[in-house]
This record gives structure tokens, C-alpha cells and sequence, in this order.
């Protein structure tokens, strides 16, 4: 953030605008027709993750309406407009922000001026949009292909796929460490798999007056929990029971090599995954490499039955708890499939290892 020095006559009349209290938002919409009785309400609307308020509410009148409201950090919030879809998110803190649109447009497409932040925010909403519109295309190319036996147009359908999502994890990285607490909102919401350094790197990227913010001290939790079941460190212990009922703990499993493997009977990429898993457990097993999973299932029958499906021959453990599974807090879960690799000393060697990462530390250490 740039930094300039300022006459003393100057600074009074910024005080106002450098160092406000308030959160402030200002609409202004063109082709206005409200219809009804023409009292249109707008809200300044807080959500959290366990509650949704209105902090400030204002009638329209001829298009323009102002909002405020004491923010204690930097944090996401909504202007609702009755009649206007969808509401703006906007992130901020102490700042004022016009908001310009057509009303007569759905979907609203609104532009800001005033706030970095807003205009961030809108640009990486928008980005993932577009990603999103293009993923529903593919997928129903992907399904019409698979239809009609065209194994060439879906197999590139992969590949174009895959190489998109790839660009699109790591774009949504880059502008997680370069915004600040936007990029802690950012990496909480959307970077379910990001390693500890990109997380780290979020975190050192946030101004000091911005570190009370929600979305900044959850980042700071999850790295913390990330930093104790990272590599080098002992894997905790974690005890659930098999699909018979009994009590299994993580240690209690042997091997000179553990894939820890979290997974579920719903998740398409984990069941993608099992052939390889399981050929790998083929190849190796009798050299000392072990397998125990444990799964995000709610529910039994379907959990027993994929592990019949897919042939699972190694230790199986959950709580049937789904996303509420222990394991998630414990390593700090947010997507599936991952795992732990642990050496013969029960230390972390490798996380969210791929088939080809793990069959060459497998090669390499057990002969």
C-alpha cells in the first residue's frame, strides 16, 4: 500500500475518509422502475457461520441508497436490494464504496469504485464463474462422448479438463498470497488442498491491523493444525471402529510403510483412485507397506459395500460422522481424497501423495 506525506492542513480534511469508523455503501442504479408501491428497502447484511443479520437497512429512492456499519475487522458482507438478483458480496472494513448498475439487467452486474478490495473480490467471484460455466459444458460433452463410445473426444476432454483445474488452483493461490485478508477469506472458502508454504505465504501476505479479522484467524488455526501433522512430525492417534464394530487405532496397524488413506464410498475421485491404490497394496504388501482407511461415510451399507466393490483388502475404520469425521479436525480435512505416509518410526514422510509419487517412495524404500 502506497504511503504519502501530507501537508498539515491536508490531513483534516482527510481524517474523515482515512480513518473512518464505519463501513460505508453507496448505490447508485440507472433505468430505476421500482414497481409496487415504489418503496424499495436495501440491507447492509452480515453473514457467519452461524448467522445471518442485518445491519443497516435504507429505503431506495430514485435509484441511490447509502449504508453503513461498524465492521470490527475486514470481513464479507451483502447489500441486498429487493428486486435486484443476486445480492453484491463485498469484503471490507473501513472504507466507502460506490456500487453503479443497470437495475433493468438480471443478473445484476455491478461495478465499484473506492475499494481495492470490491474490485479483487469481483474480479476472482467472476473468474470463477466463468471456470464453473466452462466445467458444466465440459462435463455434458464428457457425458454425450461417454454415450456414444467416442473414447477420443472424452479422453481429450480429460486431459483439456485437468489442465484447466490445474490453472485454476493455481491462480486462485497466486491471488490468495496477494490480498491480503481477502486471500485468507479466499484460501478458508476455496483452497481446500493448498500445502502448509502456500498457506503460510497467505498469512504473511495480511497488513497487522487486519489479523483479528474472522477469516485471518481461522487461516491461522488451520495452519497451525497443518504445521502438527506436517511432515517430520509423529502422526497423531486417531481411533475408530472397522466395519465389524471393533475399535481400531492408527498405531495399532504394522508396516515399515503406512498409507493412511482418507476417503468415502460417495467420492467419485476416491473410488477412481482404489484400482491403483490396490495394485500398489498387491506389489508391495508382502515388502512391508500397510494401508488403513478411513472413511467419511455416513452411512454403513454403502460404506461396506464400496469396500467390497473396489476390493479393499487392508484395515478400514470411520466414525460414519461424514464431513463431521475426527479425522477432518485432526489433519485438518477439507477435501477428499488425501493422505499421510508414514516411515517405520511412525514420522510423516509424505501428505496428499499421487499414485506416481508414492510407487517411487515405495520403490525406493522398501527392497
Amino acid at each position: 500500500m502506497k504511503r504519502f506525506l501530507l501537508p498539515l492542513a491536508a490531513v483534516g480534511a482527510l481524517f474523515l475518509t482515512s480513518c473512518q469508523s464505519q463501513m460505508e455503501v453507496s448505490v447508485e442504479l440507472t433505468n430505476w422502475n421500482p414497481t409496487d408501491t415504489g418503496k424499495v428497502w436495501a440491507r447492509f447484511v452480515q453473514v457467519t457461520d452461524d448467522n445471518v443479520k442485518a445491519l443497516d437497512s435504507a429505503l431506495v429512492e430514485d435509484g441511490r441508497v447509502t449504508l453503513q456499519a461498524e465492521l470490527d475487522a475486514p470481513q464479507i458482507f451483502f447489500v441486498q436490494i429487493d428486486g435486484i438478483q443476486p445480492p453484491v458480496m463485498l469484503f471490507g472494513w473501513k472504507e466507502s464504496v460506490e456500487i453503479t448498475g443497470d437495475a433493468a439487467i438480471l443478473p445484476f452486474a455491478p461495478e465499484f469504485s473506492g475499494s481495492d478490495f470490491a474490485d479483487s473480490l469481483y474480479a476472482f467471484t467472476k473468474n470463477q464463474t466463468d471456470f464453473q460455466a466452462q466445467a458444466r459444458q465440459m462435463e455434458g460433452e464428457y457425458g454425450r462422448a461417454m454415450q456414444t463410445g467416442d473414447m477420443t473426444t472424452a479422453e481429450a476432454l480429460t486431459q483439456r479438463f485437468n489442465g484447466m483445474y490445474e490453472k485454476n488452483e493455481k491462480d486462485m493461490v497466486r491471488f490468495a498470497e496477494n490480498n491480503g485478508a481477502l486471500g485468507a477469506f479466499v484460501a478458508n472458502r476455496y483452497l481446500y488442498q493448498a500445502d502448509l508454504e502456500s498457506l503460510k505465504k497467505v498469512l504473511a501476505g495480511v497488513d497487522g491491523d487486519h489479523l483479528k479479522a474472522t477469516e485471518v484467524v481461522k487461516l491461522t488455526e488451520r495452519v497451525a493444525k497443518l504445521e502438527a501433522v506436517s511432515i517430520g512430525n509423529k502422526i497423531p492417534e486417531l481411533t475408530q471402529a472397522t466395519p465389524d464394530g471393533t475399535p481400531l487405532a492408527i498405531s495399532s496397524v504394522t508396516g515399515k510403510v503406512i498409507l493412511v488413506d482418507f476417503w468415502a464410498s460417495w467420492c467419485r475421485p476416491c473410488r477412481a483412485q482404489n484400482p491403483d491404490l490396490v495394485a500398489l497394496y498387491n506389489e508391495f504388501h508382502a515388502k512391508g507397506f500397510e494401508i488403513v482407511g478411513v472413511s467419511f461415510d455416513e452411512n454403513k451399507e454403502a460404506w461396506v459395500e464400496a469396500i467390497a466393490q473396489d476390493g479393499l483388502a487392508w484395515p478400514q475404520m470411520s466414525d460414519l460422522k461424514g464431513w463431521n469425521n475426527a479425522a477432518a479436525e485432526l489433519f485438518s480435512i477439507r477435501a477428499i481424497p488425501q493422505n499421510v505416509v508414514t516411515d517405520s518410526k511412525g514420522k510423516i514422510a509424505l501428505r496428499n501423495a499421487s499414485i506416481e509419487d508414492l510407487r517411487a517412495y515405495l520403490a525406493k524404500n522398501l527392497k
